[in-house]
């Protein structure tokens, strides 16, 4: 637990840094919602922070929560569901095609704050999950944007035979504070 916890701590100090390097950084709050692919629906909350490297390009960090719910083929066949929360830190490279719209895509790591279902304890599933990223953003006013992102898992989440990916569309509007 001490260890999640320093994770966590060291997360949001190096966003918060990050987006203060500089004149040209920007920081806020994110929130929305996530959609995987059988359907189900959570919530993605999250701080973030942008540097920007050029007029059209920018390195974004974030801190999500992201409340995931999967389906899962049990031993008997049946379909059973399990619910997760990860800890998400995708790092993001943005590119500003104008100054509304903007294409985004990276790396993003994520830490298993809790995972259950009928037939699964948190233990059968694998604390770190790496994945990519890729997105649009618009934005709506100077500091408001609405963004849709395909977050694509490319690792194993459970310690079981099978190999389950998380696959999360998210839409979020993002506050720059």
């Amino acid at each position: 637990m001490k260890t999640i916890f320093s994770l966590l701590f060291f997360l949001f100090i190096s966003t918060a840094v990050f987006a203060q390097s500089d004149a040209y950084s920007i920081y806020g709050i994110k929130g929305g919602i996530n959609r995987v692919e059988s359907g189900k629906t959570g919530v993605v909350l999250g701080l973030f922070g942008e540097y920007a490297l050029s007029t059209n390009f920018s390195l974004r960090s974030e801190t999500n929560f992201s409340a995931q719910e999967i389906d899962i083929e049990s031993d008997n066949k049946k379909q059973v569901q399990a619910k997760l929360n990860y800890l998400n830190w995708p790092i993001l490279g943005k590119f500003y095609m104008n100054e509304s719209f903007s294409l985004e895509g990276g790396p993003q790591i994520g830490f298993l704050l809790s995972g259950k279902s009928k037939s699964l304890a948190k233990n059968d599933f694998k604390i770190i999950e790496f994945g990519l990223s890729v997105g649009l953003g618009y934005r709506l006013l100077d500091n408001i944007e609405l963004g849709l992102r395909y977050n694509h898992g490319l690792t194993d989440i459970t310690k079981t035979k099978d190999q389950i990916n998380n696959k999360v569309l998210q839409l979020s509007l993002a506050v720059n504070l």
